[in-house]
């Protein structure tokens, strides 16, 4: 409708001007002439005309654009299951450890004590380098203290990073989907969670190593809801860095509706504030 307007106030002025420009010469120049300057001013207007019915249908194929995101986000919903963990249970207790960061020093000033209990919600934060990663490293088992201990229940998790590195760059889109067929779901039925998750047949070959961030993250939720695995624990490290805004919703809603307990490794104010986050641990390196 803006557009519409703006094209007939050009029209409008542009006739103004070729009128009083007519009129001022009329008595000056032949005949001849004004009729080629008369042509001339038909043809500008039209290309007026043809430049704005131009920005009206990019105009139109943005808006459909827009809406078609807007349908994908509601089709992308995504539901976890409860986890089956009861509230308050102790998952993870560290007690006084540290790790060497080189020969010699210790990564923390002072040693760690930590407590993890199932349906907690846990932001952990401090500068860079102050072992961040680390400490989620430690608290999951994948690392171990230079000193202290650490008692952990029996619990699953999973972890998601800012690279989606749990993707294996080696297989396609539909081999990543199968390699998570836990359920041995029959092939239409993964195709269909394919399609969900905005992957259409032209894909399913594509590596994976070419994949954008956002693309990553969709493939890796496609993955665990074909799993059908609620994990008791989700720990994201920087999960946000390489998403665009859509991907960054879906990703938001997702976490936000998941009933199980959180770390997280942030430094997007708006995903901690959306995601419900209800403590925060800080870290102080030495």
């Amino acid at each position: 409708r803006l557009a519409r307007r703006q094209a007939q106030e050009s029209k409008e002025r542009q006739e103004k001007r070729t009128a009083s420009q007519g009129e001022k010469n009329k008595m000056q120049i032949p005949r001849i002439f004004r009729n080629t300057l008369r042509n001339a001013s038909e043809n500008t207007a039209a290309r007026l005309k043809d430049k704005h019915e131009e920005i009206i249908r990019n105009g139109q194929e943005k808006l459909t654009e827009l809406i078609q995101k807007k349908e994908n986000l509601k089709e992308l919903k995504i539901n976890f299951d409860s986890s089956s963990l009861h509230q308050g249970k102790l998952l993870v207790e560290a007690r006084e450890i540290n790790m060497v960061y080189h020969p010699d020093a210790l990564l923390w000033r002072q040693a760690i004590n930590f407590k993890l209990y199932s349906h907690d919600r846990i932001r952990i934060s401090g500068d860079n380098g102050s072992g961040k990663t680390s400490l989620i490293k430690l608290l999951t088992g994948l690392s171990s203290p230079c000193c202290g201990e650490i008692k952990r229940s029996d619990f699953n998790w999973i972890y998601i990073d800012q690279s989606y590195s749990q993707i294996d760059l080696d297989y396609s889109i539909e081999q990543i989907a199968e390699k998570y067929n836990f359920q041995n779901m029959k092939e239409h039925e993964i195709r269909l969670r394919l399609n969900r998750f905005l992957f259409s047949p032209d894909s399913w070959n594509k590596n994976c190593k070419d994949l954008s961030g956002g693309e990553k993250m969709r493939l890796y939720l496609c993955c665990l809801m074909i799993s059908n695995q609620t994990p008791d624990l989700i720990v994201l490290d920087e999960p946000t860095n390489n998403l665009d805004i859509s991907c960054l919703q879906i990703l938001t809603q997702t976490i936000k509706s998941y009933n199980g307990s959180l770390l997280v490794i942030s430094h997007d104010k708006y995903f901690i504030e959306e995601i419900g986050i209800n403590s925060d641990f800080r870290l102080m390196s030495s």
